[in-house]
């Protein structure tokens, strides 16, 4: 059976803006909000929402606004700074120090922030910067080891980087064809209009040979006997 809880929660801790969009002020009593919980609370799912719209309203005040064409990047009026903005986490491009930090005092005007002046990382990938060259590395540490572990990979003795057996090209000849996996026969004309009239049927066709001793097996028993 499901038991109620009721839950008291003070007015003065709730955000302004979720005060005035729900209209919370009326139905408080002793300056408290009465709450009855009858199955899990994970949080409102607009407040994501609420909260971009009070930041983005608030950093206009002091010049940065959100680009026209690019969700996320913000630019100021004035000064040579951009950022993104991704949940909670921003990345800076400045020229000046000091804009830099007239950002990080706009933003703490509403939030607590922690600053890494190296930009390390970024959503949780991990940026090397070549400032000399222009250049940066992205990485994510243990990624594919991880990957690799979660999916259950066989590894093989051999390195392997091609699905398929690799077919030498010939040089200066005139048409260059893959070599037909197996030593079948060549197909008759009707199969090869066949085979042709279905191939975006069946994509794949020519992978068929390692299901099949024969490709025209497949090709009969996948093929409508109307068009062979």
């Amino acid at each position: 059976m499901e038991r109620f809880e009721y839950m008291q929660i003070p007015l003065k801790i709730l955000p302004d803006d979720i005060i005035e969009h729900y209209k919370l002020r009326d139905m408080a009593h002793n300056g408290h909000v009465l709450v009855e919980i009858r199955k899990g609370m994970y949080g409102l799912p607009q407040a994501g929402r609420l909260a971009y719209g009070k930041l983005v309203t608030h950093l206009a005040t002091h010049g940065y606004t959100p680009t026209e064409t690019t969700p996320g990047l913000f630019k100021h009026s004035t000064k040579p700074v951009h950022f993104t903005l991704v949940v909670d986490d921003f990345s800076v491009k400045y020229t000046n120090t000091d804009d830099a930090k007239h950002l990080i005092s706009c933003i703490e005007e509403l939030y607590e922030t922690t600053v890494d002046w190296e930009g390390t990382v970024y959503c949780g990938v991990h940026l090397k910067w070549d400032y000399k060259n222009r250049t940066v590395t992205l990485s994510i540490p243990g990624y594919v080891k991880e990957a690799l572990l979660r999916f259950k990979h066989v590894f093989l003795k051999r390195p392997q980087h091609s699905p398929n057996p690799y077919t030498a090209p010939q040089y200066e000849a005139k048409q260059q064809m893959t070599a037909a996996p197996g030593p079948w026969p060549p197909l008759t004309p009707t199969q090869q209009k066949a085979a042709t009239g279905n191939y975006r049927r069946f994509p794949l066709l020519w992978q068929s040979p390692r299901q099949h001793n024969d490709p025209t097996d497949w090709i009969n028993s996948n093929v409508p006997n109307d068009r062979l």
